[in-house]
């Protein structure tokens, strides 16, 4: 029997408005031009809301085609996509970005059948559907739904809360956070420090940590302030993170996924190209290892990402394209060992990992990452994501932390057992026993 879906791949519980859902007539009977520019000027994605102004007289591929135009992909997207399941991905995309509104201009130009699929499509991603009737005479009453005129109509969707939007928040509050998030990661390296795992360089661990803490940088001037963050957050716990100077060498931190990187890898229609080109562009990992990114390794929330290298978050504002991958993944009924497999189950190997990331970033627009080439014939070779090479040449480094060989004299007598919190933070740490005669054993091996 197939392994049962994650709880988190479950359909969202929709909003008090969007749970009544339904079909819903906005009658223009004068053709109001103002009718037009307001309701397309609601057009917004944060806010859960998408109008579509579609081809009159369109079948339902042409409308399918406007509807993803609509959610900011290519016009061209879905034939560069490789798929032929154009009704799945509209209904993963509209629940990955949660569009709980959705308003079809000029719906007195489309055939009876397709407005049946729009209520059908409603219905299936629990979206209210706005059908927008310019005409004299009234929508048919053989449909469903109230009738609403389209002043009333736009005062009602004005009032939806934006639940999604990003906040614009005080200079101040982002370094408050970032300091606390700072001292946190600087209390979990003075419990214990991290073992380098196989088939990775000694920075991959500081490297993910500097991720973690500057990838949600939209600006330089943002990046700076976090870093800043950083080191006063690793200052007040006894710690000095040593930080580059030059220019060149900070820019290895950022930004990495702005506002214009993300409007970019929504052009995918193909989630899983999308999700590819996203983890490739925050992580720095070479193709073979982001091939063996796991759905269970994905947070609940799409924020955070475990690879062989350590733990990535990834903005929130990115966190859709995991969304969609995962919901295409589930409705595809691919095993769940991997992310990134064949239609047959089969996993991706490293060419065709690395030719699937050249692809998606220049259908996107975007720079070719690392991952996007294979180095040598084998990429089984040390891992050297974000940041480690700079943690390599000693341009970034902790300073203060007590060497694994003190530790263990200086927390012998500590108790045991540890804040099971640090052991899930930092899965690959060396248990200590103090009751074991020999401090530098692990438990498991006693």
């Amino acid at each position: 029997m197939p392994a049962a879906a994650p709880p988190y791949l479950e359909p969202s519980s929709p909003s008090s408005s969007a749970a009544a859902g339904g079909l819903r007539w906005v009658h223009d009977p004068d053709d109001d031009q103002a009718c037009l520019h307001q309701l397309g000027d609601l057009h917004d994605l944060a806010a859960g809301r998408l109008v579509c102004h579609p081809t009159p007289e369109a079948t339902w591929p042409v409308l399918v085609r406007d509807l993803f135009e609509a959610l900011g992909k290519r016009r061209d997207a879905l034939p560069r996509a490789r798929r032929d399941d154009a009704a799945t991905l509209l209904r993963v995309w509209l629940r990955a970005e949660q569009v709980e509104h959705l308003v079809v201009l000029r719906a007195h130009r489309l055939h009876p059948p397709l407005l049946a699929a729009l209520a059908e499509l409603a219905t299936a991603t629990g979206t209210v559907l706005w059908l927008v009737w310019h005409d004299t005479d009234p929508p048919p009453s053989r449909w469903e739904g109230t009738v609403w005129s389209w002043s009333r109509a736009i005062t009602a969707l004005r009032e939806r809360p934006a639940r999604r939007r990003p906040r614009l928040r005080a200079v101040d509050a982002i370094h408050r956070d970032a300091v606390a998030e700072a001292r946190r990661e600087a209390r979990l390296l003075r419990v214990g420090q991290p073992r380098q795992r196989r088939f990775t360089q000694p920075g991959c661990q500081l490297g993910a940590l500097l991720q973690r803490m500057t990838i949600d940088a939209a600006t330089d001037q943002e990046l700076a302030l976090r870093l800043d963050a950083a080191q006063a957050g690793f200052a007040t716990e006894g710690l000095t993170l040593v930080l580059p100077t030059e220019a060149a060498a900070l820019s290895v931190f950022g930004p990495r996924i702005d506002a214009h990187v993300v409007s970019r890898l929504r052009r995918l229609a193909c989630p899983t190209s999308a999700a590819a080109l996203l983890l490739a562009q925050a992580t720095d990992c070479r193709a073979g290892r982001l091939s063996l990114c796991a759905p269970r390794r994905i947070s609940p929330d799409f924020g955070q990402v475990g690879m062989l290298t350590g733990i990535y978050r990834i903005p929130a504002t990115a966190g859709p394209l995991l969304h969609a991958a995962l919901l295409d993944h589930q409705a595809r009924g691919l095993p769940y060992y991997a992310l990134f497999v064949d239609a047959a189950g089969g996993l991706l190997l490293t060419q065709r990992m690395a030719n699937l990331i050249a692809r998606a970033a220049a259908l996107a627009g975007l720079p070719r990452p690392l991952a996007a080439t294979r180095a040598g014939r084998s990429d089984s070779g040390p891992e050297a994501p974000f940041a480690a090479t700079l943690v390599n040449i000693d341009a970034v480094r902790i300073e203060g932390l007590v060497s694994s060989a003190t530790s263990w004299a200086t927390r012998r007598t500590s108790a045991w057992p540890r804040p099971p919190s640090a052991l899930r933070s930092r899965p690959c740490f060396v248990a200590i026993d103090p009751l074991c005669p020999h401090p530098g054993r692990n438990v498991s091996q006693a």
